[in-house]
């Protein structure tokens, strides 16, 4: 990659994480100045965390779309060192004016996955799937979720969420949000961007069925 300065477009499959002596002599981290779009995904092997390895050793300031999938042949979720290190990325690289940003099969700290939508306020199209208890709580959805105080709200130019995995948040915190992001969208300062798609899926399990369907709300 440090080879290809005109890069604009790369889609990567990496299997095998890189030994720390094989970045020896290489001038890192590996500035991108012209990647646009960039796809990755793992094939995991053991204890193996490869995209965190390279993530953490790029600069991407002209990124528009980022799409990640960790470890589709295990059934345990990538590390949280993987987000980690994608927020580490999106920092470092300016932020980037990212529009499309898609998370699949790894675990999430909450407060990882606020900072990136508080550090990428041009965010679009969020598709974030298969992911752990611990990504969305419903402080996640209440800081999404629009005000008439003039708060400024995250990611105003969202359209698109997708959302799957083991969440715990209240389904009435989850409307609430959404509904917020229609009805209030027109009384913000500038005006913000209506929700134009919205796809939950919860994998519940057999303790929280007093919970109430997503139909049901």
């Amino acid at each position: 990659m440090q080879k290809l300065t005109q890069l604009e477009e790369c889609h990567l499959r990496l299997e095998i994480e890189t030994p720390p002596d094989d970045w020896t002599g290489e001038a890192l981290p590996v500035v991108c100045s012209v990647l646009r779009v960039l796809v990755l995904s793992s094939w995991g092997f053991y204890e193996d965390l490869p995209l965190k390895d390279l993530v953490y050793e790029l600069v991407t300031p002209a990124l528009t779309q980022l799409q990640v999938v960790c470890c589709p042949n295990f059934r345990q979720r990538e590390s949280e060192e993987t987000f980690i290190a994608i927020r580490a990325l999106l920092e470092r690289s300016g932020p980037p004016p990212i529009t499309t940003f898609h998370f699949d099969h790894g675990w999430v700290l909450q407060e990882d996955l606020l900072q990136v939508l508080k550090t990428c306020p041009t965010l679009e199209d969020i598709c974030l799937t298969d992911l752990d208890d611990g990504a969305i709580s419903d402080e996640t959805l209440l800081q999404l979720t629009l005000k008439v105080d003039g708060t400024t709200p995250l990611v105003p130019r969202l359209h698109t969420l997708h959302i799957s995995g083991v969440m715990w948040f209240k389904v009435q915190v989850f409307v609430d949000m959404v509904e917020s992001r229609w009805t209030l969208a027109h009384a913000q300062s500038p005006p913000v961007r209506r929700l134009g798609e919205v796809n939950l899926c919860r994998f519940l399990g057999t303790e929280s069925s007093d919970e109430p369907d997503e139909d049901e709300v």
